[in-house]
């Protein structure tokens, strides 16, 4: 199942995908001896890419949500809906035809 959902009103993904990522918080440094040291702070932080085509209205609607400091964001993994919070960046919007959208953007997890 695909469904994603922001601020509780669903994406239209009929024509589009989004895919999970995970990432590290990390400190990396060098000790005085010369060695290398790395401090993971924080692992498997969840964030979706997301590509869709969207109408003009529904580019409107994408692009107040980038203004937004923070979103309540729910998608499928499997048939178990996960809900969290976070906030959208790199908006890219490329015209396709006159009043088509391709965009795409990530969702960033709030506690990174």
């Amino acid at each position: 199942m695909i469904g994603l959902y922001l601020n509780n009103v669903e994406v239209p993904l009929s024509k589009g995908s989004y895919s999970e990522k995970l990432s590290h918080y990390q400190i990396t440094g060098e000790t005085e001896a010369g060695t290398n040291r790395r401090d993971l702070i924080r692992s498997n932080i969840l964030g979706l890419s997301v590509q869709m085509y969207a109408t003009d209205t529904e580019k409107a609607t994408i692009e107040a949500y980038n203004e937004e400091t923070a979103l309540t964001v729910k998608y499928y993994k499997g048939t178990t809906l996960i809900t969290w919070a976070a906030y959208m960046d790199n908006l890219s919007c490329n015209a396709i035809t006159d009043g088509e959208w391709q965009i795409t953007f990530d969702l960033i997890d709030m506690e990174q």
